[in-house]
């Protein structure tokens, strides 16, 4: 889902045009998300200054959030393993 998302490309949504005129990390749908959920912050604002340039594409911004959810699935994937009855009864009384 997220290789279709809307992409927030300037211009006439070619290749040329992207590195030409950037992108617009307003528009685009990963640069949004990856704001969120990238826990490093100097990597999102170097991929975000990249994609304003046209440096980077918007599939680069779109497999940097892939990326970036990954780790959190499987972080999150972790802790629910780890996750028993008795922790369960003591977060809920």
């Amino acid at each position: 889902k997220v290789n279709q998302s809307f992409s927030g490309s300037k211009g006439d949504g070619s290749l040329q045009s992207h590195k030409e005129h950037g992108g617009d990390p307003e528009k685009d749908i990963a640069c949004k998300y990856l704001s969120f959920f990238d826990m490093n912050d100097k990597r999102y604002e170097s991929l975000k200054a990249r994609f304003v340039s046209g440096e980077a594409t918007c599939g680069d911004t779109k497999s940097a959030l892939i990326d970036a959810l990954i780790v959190l699935l499987t972080v999150h994937q972790q802790k629910r393993e780890m996750l028993t009855d008795d922790i369960i009864k003591q977060m809920l009384y």
